[in-house]
Parts: C-alpha cells; structure tokens; sequence
C-alpha cells in the first residue's frame, strides 16, 4: 500500500465456510506487525461460529464487534461488507456490519473507534492478506471466496455490490464506483493469475 485514507473505507467480499471450529478462519487481514494490524473472521469461541471484526493497537483493542448471531451453515456463501467511517458523530456508525445485505445490529461484544480513529489499513508500505493469518504464515480461510473489494476512502452500502432477487435471495452486481488509492477488485477467475485486480 501507499498512504491512502485510513478513516473511511469499505470492504466487500463473498465467502463460503468448508469447514468449523477453525478460531483462525481469517477472511480479511492487514499486518502492520505483532500488536497492530485490523482483520475480519469467523471467530470459533466458546464453540460459536460468529464474524468477528477487530483491530488490535499497540497490543490493546483498537475496536472489537463479535456477532451474536452464527454463521454455521457451511452450504451458504455469506456477502460480508464492513463500512468504516470514524469521522461519524454516532459511534454505532463508525463500523457497519451488512451480511447478505442485511446490517447487524446485536453483538455480543460492541466496541468502536473513538471518533477520528486511524484505523490499520491504507499504511503506507504494509501488505494486505486475503484468507491469510500473515506474520504466523498459516492459518488459512478454509473455504471458498469471490470478488473481494476494498474501497479506499468512501462509506459504502451493501447495495454498491449486491441486490435481492425476483426470490429475496441476495446477489452480486457489478461493481461500478471508484477505489480510491489503494482499492482494489479481485475476482478470481484466472487460476493462473488469482491476483489479477
């Protein structure tokens, strides 16, 4: 990465589980070192498959929301989009949690950036890791995972990247904003070269 907006951003991405019970199912990483970095999981705790969003700072919680609802069905794929934007007056709105284009609103852990908060992504010179644990070089996303979306620099809603169909079923569309500086679209569909942006 170059310096892009650490502020605001957002994440969109379409997962399938093959596998539980893995605490270190990451989906979404990036290591600035040992006591910084900001992730998406599912988090196997207390033998519950939530989605887990967290930031570590410093060696201390940077912000933290634990769903209470599970997300154990391993035949579904999930659309996970994370809406950041710690400017916001409301704390609740800082960090957006949608699946499958519906917002979460129960957790059971809840806590967010203080306003303005800097938030450990879009740091110059640090590498962004997709189903990957990066400074243990294991603890890989046991599933599948399509077009995953990083918005560098705007707030954006499910509705940039799905819709319900005719049947209520949650599904992509095309992606057609911009992605600020460090945003990036990968859709998987060269084996070859599966970091094609």
């Amino acid at each position: 990465a170059t310096s892009g907006n650490r502020q605001v951003s957002t994440f969109s991405g379409w997962v399938k589980k093959s596998s539980e019970g893995v605490d270190t199912n990451r989906v979404f990483l990036e290591y600035n070192s040992g006591t910084n970095y900001f992730e998406i999981r599912f988090r196997e705790g207390s033998s519950r498959e939530t989605i887990r969003i967290y930031e570590e700072l410093n060696g201390s919680t940077g912000f933290e929301l634990i769903t209470n609802r599970e997300f154990a069905d391993l035949g579904a794929w999930y659309h996970i989009v994370v809406a950041i934007d710690t400017t916001q007056g409301t704390a609740a709105n800082r960090i957006k949690l949608y699946i499958n284009g519906v917002q979460e609103t129960s957790f059971a852990t809840e806590t967010y950036p203080a306003q303005n908060y800097n938030v450990q992504m879009n740091v110059a010179d640090k590498a962004v890791q997709i189903g990957a644990y990066s400074f243990q070089g294991s603890n890989y996303f046991n599933g599948y995972m399509s077009e995953i979306i990083w918005v560098d620099g705007t707030q954006l809603a499910p509705t940039s990247f799905g819709v319900a169909n005719s049947d209520g079923v949650w599904t992509p569309i095309p992606y057609t904003g911009t992605f600020g500086t460090n945003g990036f679209n990968l859709q998987f569909e060269n084996a070859a070269a599966l970091g094609t942006d």
